[in-house]
Parts: C-alpha cells; sequence; structure tokens
C-alpha cells in the first residue's frame, strides 16, 4: 500500500476500512502529523516577522503603540488586557525598572506609556476597577 492510497484511507475514513493493520494506523498517524506540521507552517507564513521583546517573541504589533505589545485591541476584553498592560508598566518598580533606569530614560518611557493610554483613550476607556489597583492617577483615562 503506498502514500496516496494511505491518504485516500484516511479521507474516507477509518469506519470505511472492515480490517486494518497497526502498520496501517500508524502510517495516517504519520500522515495526520504531516498535514498538520504543512499547516501550521503555512499559518506562521502568514503572519508578520516576529519581534523578541523582553524574552517574548510578540506578533503584528500596531506601530502606534510605544509600551505596550500586540495590535490594537477590537474587543472591551483586549483592551482590558492593554489598560491592565498600562497600569502595570505605570508601576514604580516597572517604571524605573528596579531603579536600574536614569531619571530620563524613566520619564521618556512615562510619556510612552501616557500616550499609549491616550490613544487607547480615544476608543476604549478606562475601567473604573483598573484604575484603582493603579500606583498612577488615571482619573482622566476612566470610564463616565
Amino acid at each position: 500500500m503506498n502514500f496516496i492510497q494511505l491518504e485516500k484511507l484516511f479521507i474516507d475514513g477509518l469506519m470505511n476500512v472492515p480490517l486494518v493493520g497497526i502498520e496501517t494506523v500508524q502510517m495516517m498517524m504519520e500522515i495526520m502529523k504531516s498535514k498538520s506540521l504543512v499547516l501550521q507552517f503555512q499559518r506562521r507564513k502568514k503572519m508578520a516577522k516576529a519581534k523578541l521583546i523582553n524574552g517574548k517573541y510578540t506578533y503584528n504589533d500596531d506601530p502606534r503603540w510605544n509600551y505596550v505589545r500586540g495590535p490594537f485591541p477590537k474587543t472591551y476584553g483586549e483592551a482590558y488586557e492593554c489598560w491592565y498592560d498600562i497600569v502595570s508598566g505605570l508601576a514604580p518598580e516597572n517604571l524605573t525598572q528596579d531603579g536600574e533606569l536614569s531619571t530620563t530614560e524613566t520619564n521618556r518611557k512615562e510619556r510612552g506609556i501616557l500616550q499609549d493610554a491616550k490613544l487607547l483613550f480615544t476608543r476604549f476607556k478606562c475601567p473604573k476597577e483598573v484604575a484603582d489597583d493603579s500606583d498612577y492617577d488615571l482619573s482622566k483615562f476612566v470610564e463616565g
């Protein structure tokens, strides 16, 4: 039995084959693995190039972001995650990176994060519970 015949058996389904040997099943499993690998490769090929940021690979970053990573949110849930990233970034220990950044670098990072907050505010207001958890005053970005 060749590869094409096995693939046809696989497509027709095992239910239509009365008796299937263990070798046939193993070969069909290999076909499934190779097909899924091909599909994964095709999906990866369509993605944008990955960026390595802080030890994480990120895809499809919106060019308008300064600090937040990823695409601009389309849903309230995605926006909530972005607001949480902003609040986390404005925490004193993250803003100064535990005292490793100079004052100038800290101010630059803070301005970038606040620009992201302003951009996000144009479409999604900051949830009150997220702003309340922040050490930073985000009252001008809080929803009504």
